[in-house]
C-alpha cells in the first residue's frame, strides 16, 4: 500500500508496518492505494506543532469485490481515517518504515 498526496508517495507499507512523515501544516488531500486499484482520498487539515495520526486499512468490502473482479479496478481497496495516536507499546508489534 502506498500513502501520499498529489501523485507523490511518502511511504510504501506492508501489513505489520507503520510510518511517520513530517508535513507542513494546512489542508492536505492524502491518498492511499495499490497498483491496479483506485486511490482512496482523505482531506485533512494539519495543525501546526501537533501530531495527526491516520489509519489506513483494507476495505472490509474487498471480499465482495473479489467476487466481481471489475470492482477491484473501479474502487479503492483501502480506506483511511484520522484516529487517536497509538501508544508506543502498541507500535512495538509493528516495523517502522521510512
Amino acid at each position: 500500500m502506498r500513502f501520499g498526496e498529489d501523485g507523490k508517495a511518502y511511504l510504501t507499507l506492508d501489513n505489520a508496518q507503520f510510518g511517520e512523515v513530517r508535513i507542513a501544516s494546512g489542508p492536505h488531500r492524502f491518498t492511499v492505494g495499490a497498483t491496479g486499484t483506485r486511490d482512496f482520498a482523505l482531506d485533512v487539515s494539519l495543525t501546526p506543532n501537533t501530531t495527526t495520526c491516520i489509519k489506513a486499512y483494507a476495505d472490509p468490502m474487498n471480499l465482495a469485490k473479489v467476487l466481481t473482479p471489475i470492482l477491484m479496478n473501479l474502487t479503492s481497496t483501502f480506506k483511511m481515517e484520522v484516529v487517536p495516536c497509538p501508544e508506543q507499546e502498541f507500535l512495538k508489534g509493528y516495523e517502522r518504515s521510512s
